[in-house]
Order: C-alpha cells, then structure tokens, then sequence
C-alpha cells in the first residue's frame, strides 16, 4: 500500500491509493454484478445496508443493536428509516397474541395457573433465599 494510501479515510470503496472511488462508478458495477448474477436490484451497495437492517429486525434482532451496528446517532433515527419492518412486527405480534387468547380455551388462564403478580413473588421469593 505504502505511504502515499490513504487509510485515514477508512473507505470500503476505494482507488488502489485509498482515495474515494465515485459513489456512481461503485454503484454501477455493483448493478452490473447483480445482473449478471441474475439477481434482484436493490440500489446499489447502499441496499446491502437496509437489506442487513430489514433481515435483522424481522430475525427478532433488537432495533437498538441494529441501530448501534448501522452507526445510527439514535434508535429513533433507525425506527423512523424502518418503519415499514417495525409495522410488521407490530401486526405479526398481535397475529400471535391473537392465535395464544384463542387456542387457550375457556375459563383457563393465560399464564398457566399463575399470575403476573404471584410470579414476580415467587420469583423474588426465590431470589432472597440463594
């Protein structure tokens, strides 16, 4: 590499002296590689970012890791860019908390016999007596 690369730019997508490649020429054969390979364009390399950040949270990855591995300043940012995937989960967790009421059967309670309460008691019960 020698003296003259740049690594204090600490680019992905670089010359062969480590100064920025063009953001266009990148994505152009980015696309050209995807359509070769016969697959689906997404946007160029910066898709590879919301497709990671779309697979990870429908995965059940907690956003705020996402958000951190994205280099986000905030979860809120990262919430707000991936609405669309959180809307997702929010309707596929009330799609299983439904499919839970309805096959619990009548009179039977949702925790197993004990409540909320009575669990967090025994539960701190159990942890004075260790």
């Amino acid at each position: 590499m020698g003296d003259a690369y740049r690594s204090d730019l600490d680019l992905v997508f670089c010359r062969p002296d480590g100064s920025p490649e063009d953001p266009d020429s990148v994505t152009d054969r980015f696309e050209r590689a995807v359509d070769r390979a016969g697959l689906k364009r997404i946007g160029g390399p910066h898709g590879l970012r919301h497709t990671y950040a779309t697979l990870s949270l429908e995965a059940g990855v907690d956003i705020s890791v996402v958000s951190k591995q994205l280099g986000h300043a905030s979860v809120a940012f990262t919430a707000r860019i991936y609405a669309h995937v959180t809307e997702r989960l929010r309707l596929a967790a009330a799609g299983r908390l439904r499919a839970y009421v309805a096959n619990r059967g009548p009179g039977q309670p949702m925790t197993g016999g004990v409540t909320a309460r009575e669990r967090s008691v025994s539960e701190s019960d159990s942890a004075t007596v260790r």
